[in-house]
């Protein structure tokens, strides 16, 4: 649902002085069990990613509501994200960025069509946005589309947000 509504999204780990506490009983040697031994952040952030593979563009905050560990962050991180939602990009730099994608990788060939991306614009914020004008819009290969907006979030910092792409065929009045 959050990415069918394009919502922003921030992942937050509470409790983590609970498992600092238990990191700290760790190395004191207080904890025999292995199944109890906690991991770093850095190790439940790769486990959290891979959980959640649809969202990979959601910052993870670890944070404790008890103690107050990282609740500024955690505002800070949700701030930054609503910031992302309206973020407007310049049309020049966007296609900047695209046609820099574009030499990095060519479209693939779907049905014996190649894909030509003429230009592209953001249309509107809250979520992003972005028109792609192509010559064949059934030459956009969904692994394309989500090169494209790596390429995008990479570029322009999209963290925390979904961000919509839309392929239309050139107007017919900019065609030669």
């Amino acid at each position: 649902e959050i990415l069918e509504k394009a919502k922003g999204v921030v992942v937050v780990v509470n409790k983590w002085d609970m498992a600092q506490e238990q990191q700290r009983a760790e190395r004191r040697g207080e904890y025999t069990d292995p199944k109890a031994e906690i991991e770093s952040a850095e190790a439940y952030r790769r486990i959290i990613a891979e959980g959640l593979k649809f969202i990979p563009f959601a910052p993870i905050v670890f944070a404790s509501a008890k103690t107050g560990y990282h609740v500024q962050s955690l505002l800070d991180t949700v701030l930054n994200v609503t910031d992302m939602r309206y973020l407007r990009v310049p049309t020049a730099r966007l296609n900047e960025v695209v046609q820099d994608a574009v030499r990095r990788h060519n479209p693939t060939v779907v049905r014996n069509k190649i894909l030509k991306i003429y230009y592209a614009t953001q249309t509107q914020v809250n979520p992003p946005t972005f028109v792609f004008f192509v010559n064949d819009t059934q030459a956009v290969h969904f692994t394309y589309e989500r090169y494209l907006e790596n390429k995008l979030r990479e570029a322009f910092s999209f963290k925390g947000t979904a961000i919509r792409l839309f392929f239309k065929p050139r107007p017919k009045n900019e065609l030669k």
